[in-house]
């Protein structure tokens, strides 16, 4: 490994990285942008639960990952069958490839709670975290100021599992992508008490936009879209046949329109409402 990077390479062999107090200050991986921060690259063989990966209570910061297309992110890459991440704050992270600038996860099934996605930036995939062929859930999370140079800013959930991908508790704010700010889903999301603030998308949506993928539908449920800039809240790509089921759900303040194409037919059924949510940021 080169200066500031920690790699390593496992085959069908499990993965445990605890920080022993279980603050992630306390142990921290820093690359100073000399390298990627660390790279863990485990044989998958469906159906063996030994074949996993845990880390925990560490922070991995300031990654550096060239152009290249190569498939690693900056901070933190993650390949097994069964993923679990938590408490853990990934920053900084810097991606000229097509990779995300915080973590790229692909396994058979993720876990990520209580986690810190704070000032990554990606190339293809988005910035601070990429979601790949995977059932993953992701709670408790918070993604702030991540920039996506082609895609969402904080966090992209790829891959063509159909189980999809649910998101529960967690906070999206002052992200920014050239497609989407905060969230771009490739496949189905079910979406529950989360909160989207003051994200920013250039070309298609500001919180969360569906790319021309098949059969993407995205739920959500007792969350909050508001103060948006760029484009609408939420939106679906014009050639894409995605579409959005909301319930219980306020969306407010959005520069460029909230209760607007393809879901204004949503506003004011099913617990729907458009009501200034009145942060305390």
């Amino acid at each position: 490994p080169s200066s500031g990077q920690l790699c390593c390479f496992y085959s069908d062999k499990p993965l445990s990285i605890r920080g022993e107090s279980g603050d992630p200050a306390d142990v921290i991986i820093n690359a100073e942008y000399n390298g990627l921060g660390f790279v863990s690259l485990l044989e998958s063989n469906p159906g063996d639960d030994t074949n996993r990966i845990n880390i925990s209570g560490v922070t991995l910061m300031n990654g550096f990952a060239l152009g290249g297309g190569a498939s690693v992110a900056a901070n933190l890459t993650l390949r097994a069958d069964l993923l679990n991440i938590q408490d853990c704050d990934i920053l900084g992270g810097q991606s000229e490839a097509s990779s995300a600038g915080g973590f790229d996860l692909s396994a058979n099934e993720i876990s990520m709670s209580q986690c810190k996605v704070v000032g990554n930036t990606g190339g293809l995939t988005g910035g601070g975290v990429t979601n790949a062929n995977s059932i993953s859930t992701i709670s408790d999370c918070w993604f702030e100021n991540n920039n996506g140079l082609y895609d969402a800013g904080a966090l992209t959930c790829a891959g063509s599992n159909s189980a999809g991908h649910f998101i529960h508790g967690c906070s999206f704010v002052h992200n920014s992508g050239e497609a989407t700010g905060a969230l771009s889903p490739w496949t189905s999301v079910s979406i529950e008490n989360s909160t989207f603030y003051a994200n920013h998308g250039d070309s298609l949506a500001a919180d969360i936009g569906i790319l021309p993928f098949p059969s993407v539908i995205v739920s959500v449920n007792k969350s909050i879209l508001a103060y948006g800039t760029g484009r609408p809240a939420a939106a679906v790509h014009e050639t894409s046949s995605g579409l959005f089921e909301l319930s219980c759900t306020d969306i407010f303040g959005n520069s460029e329109g909230d209760w607007v194409d393809p879901i204004s037919e949503q506003s004011g059924v099913n617990g729907n409402f458009s009501l200034d949510p009145e942060f305390c940021f």
